[in-house]
């Protein structure tokens, strides 16, 4: 009964705590010190991502020291530097600050791989209008911003669920730990029975006939 009962709750359990499949709605801040088009457009952005949630806006009187003490609920937070839409129309380099929590791994590397998805986008749409006003034809442009366009093509789990590959490997490790558990139960109820001795010569000394008759007795209950 146990060989039936206990690996189907044992997967189900499981199931229930993965069931999301991926992370979601990661709470983030923003802290917008450039107030310009193009710095709204970055938080549109963040706003337009299914995994990141922006749970609060700071200001320039907040110590960034201090976000993940006094907030302890944000995971990461955005910072748009002062004169972000100038320096990047006049041709400059600039730079979106990213800061993270990384006590917590899984959540920093999100947080910085959303962020260099959508600057990467943003900077191909800024250099594509450059291209475009300095009379390069459309098709041309597209092709000298995106020289190499890489595609993905996810198999098996396309869409990178934590309940696809993570399940069936922590339900067998699952198992095991509970077969030892058992096992070492079974045994451990002789001696507190005092029945050992009577169990080791009934097996006639052998310990594999022991383990054997625990094993039949407890999977064909």
């Amino acid at each position: 009964m146990l060989l039936f009962v206990v690996p189907i709750g044992v997967f189900f359990y499981l199931g229930a705590i993965y069931e999301e499949g991926a992370i979601k709605n990661v709470s983030i801040a923003v802290l917008d010190l450039d107030h310009t088009d193009l710095s709204r457009k970055v938080i549109s952005n963040v706003e337009a991502s299914p995994k990141l949630n922006i749970i609060q806006f700071l200001n320039s009187n907040d110590n960034i020291d201090d976000i993940f003490i006094n907030h302890p609920e944000i995971k990461g937070f955005y910072v748009i530097p002062k004169n972000f839409q100038k320096n990047i129309l006049n041709g400059k380099q600039e730079k979106l600050l990213v800061y993270t929590n990384s006590s917590n791994i899984i959540y920093g590397n999100l947080i910085y791989k959303e962020a260099a998805t959508f600057i990467n986008t943003m900077s191909s749409g800024i250099n594509l209008q450059t291209f475009k006003l300095n009379g390069i034809p459309h098709e041309k442009a597209i092709k000298m911003v995106m020289p190499i366009r890489v595609i993905t093509k996810p198999l098996y789990n396309a869409y990178y669920n934590y309940l696809y590959y993570l399940v069936p490997g922590l339900t067998t490790v699952l198992l095991q730990m509970i077969v030892f558990l058992l096992a070492a139960r079974s045994i451990n109820s002789e001696y507190s029975n005092e029945t050992y001795n009577a169990l080791l010569n009934l097996a006639n000394g052998s310990v594999f006939k022991i383990i054997l008759g625990k094993l039949i007795a407890y999977t064909t209950r």
